[in-house]
């Protein structure tokens, strides 16, 4: 009786196995012409002249892409950066910076895997903001808001959990320039990625 089954198992993974082969599967990264919005956090990482002043801190951001075909999208994304002074002893809001950015992404494809790699590169206004307060001395600080342009590149992947969710993880070199200078830091980021 024992045979019996273990015939009966061996024929149907045959089946299986043979039948999988002849199925044709559809590659969601394969297509173009839709939308994917992506949703999460991370940190960032002082360089330079922003290493002497802030600490490593978090962001949160959101970007929408459109892929225009199967190895390029575009993408716009806004991610909000929150700075912490390294001086302890200083009192004072933290401060923010917002990044708009806006450029190409290029994927790294494979027909038969529905995660990709990708390198992309961005441009827009950085906006650094903090709030008025006053310091340990007593005297008043006045808030403080600026607006330069910032370019980033980078490269990511994209893991497929299903057909439309996956998850997308990315590390970028940012450059804000400015009067006198460039300001530089580096971020990590992971997040969920819908596609419509």
């Amino acid at each position: 009786m024992k045979k019996y089954y273990i015939l009966a198992i061996f024929i149907l993974i045959l089946i299986n196995v043979t039948f999988s082969q002849a199925k044709k599967v559809e590659r969601p990264q394969c297509r173009y012409n839709f939308l994917q919005v992506t949703a999460g956090g991370g940190f960032i990482q002082p360089v330079s002249y922003m290493y002497q002043t802030y600490n490593p801190s978090g962001n949160i951001g959101l970007e929408v892409a459109y892929r225009v075909n199967p190895e390029v999208a575009i993408f716009l994304e806004g991610r909000l950066n929150f700075m912490r002074l390294q001086d302890n002893t200083k009192t004072g809001p933290p401060t923010r910076y917002m990044d708009v950015t806006l450029g190409p992404r290029f994927y790294f494809v494979s027909k038969n895997v529905k995660s990709t790699f990708f390198f992309e590169t961005a441009m827009g206004p950085y906006m650094k903001s903090a709030d008025a307060y006053i310091d340990e001395f007593g005297t008043s600080i006045p808030s403080v808001s600026d607006t330069k342009i910032g370019a980033n590149t980078g490269i990511g992947g994209e893991l497929s959990f299903t057909d439309n969710l996956y998850f997308t993880v990315k590390g970028k070199y940012h450059t804000i320039f400015g009067v006198g200078g460039t300001i530089t830091y580096f971020s990590g980021c992971g997040g969920l990625t819908y596609r419509f």
